[in-house]
């Protein structure tokens, strides 16, 4: 009779071994996983003995044909569950590669935005605080995934909310990159006219240059109105 056991306990030793080398919700799922693979290793083992002890005889033939199916159905349901737990196990190992990858993709895009931002502030001679202080905050989040390195769930989640963040800075940074465009070109326009500057102008250049790029674009449109008006 071929035996199944040690199909079911490698995995269920992977399990259990992860569950000293991980914490929180991590730790929590290998031990899940450790449970179930501990289930089905008696279910099996229970199917497996009974399988063994079947001795056929003429009078035991008809009873063992009859018990057969059910205990191949039983040992197919069991390796069903296992099958699907095995590959839940193999994606839990692999979050670690995926955390480690994305982290330093994550870093490498930071430390580009940083770069940009710099320019940004030696051009412009704005201090742009807004941008610089969400950036500051988006660094100090990864410093903290890392301290999760044990818990591969909480840090991926943790580090695709942090990547969805950092996209929504790099919007930021290419709207104000159009604000500045139209700073420029009304300066421009405002050149050499003895009328004073609209109000709404200074509201717009100070929000301009503080980097807060959703009250800068309120204000500029609110400039070019007060320009229509002007005309």
């Amino acid at each position: 009779m071929i035996s199944y056991w040690p199909e079911v306990l490698q995995p269920y030793h992977d399990s259990s071994d992860k569950i000293k080398l991980t914490r929180g919700k991590t730790k929590k799922r290998f031990e899940e996983l450790s449970e179930g693979f501990f289930t089905i290793l008696h279910a099996v083992k229970e199917a497996q003995q009974n399988l063994d002890g079947l001795r056929v005889t003429r009078a035991s033939y008809g009873s063992i044909v009859a018990v057969l199916p059910r205990a191949k159905s039983q040992l197919d349901e069991e390796f069903e569950k296992l099958n699907k737990m095995k590959t839940e196990l193999e994606q839990l190992e692999k979050e670690d590669t995926d955390v480690t990858i994305l982290e330093k993709e994550e870093r490498a895009q930071l430390e580009e935005i940083e770069k940009q931002l710099q320019a940004h502030v030696r051009k412009t001679d704005y201090p742009l605080n807004n941008l610089v202080q969400k950036l500051n905050y988006l660094k100090r989040e990864l410093n903290e995934v890392l301290a999760e390195d044990l818990d591969s769930i909480t840090a991926k989640h943790d580090l695709e909310h942090l990547q969805s963040d950092r996209i929504e800075l790099e919007k930021r940074l290419t709207r104000f990159q159009a604000l500045f465009r139209e700073q420029r070109h009304l300066d421009a326009q405002f050149e050499g006219i003895s009328a004073e500057l609209p109000e709404s102008y200074q509201r717009f250049l100070g929000a301009l240059q503080a980097g807060e790029v959703d009250r800068a674009e309120t204000h500029l449109k609110v400039v070019h109105e007060d320009i229509v008006k002007r005309v």
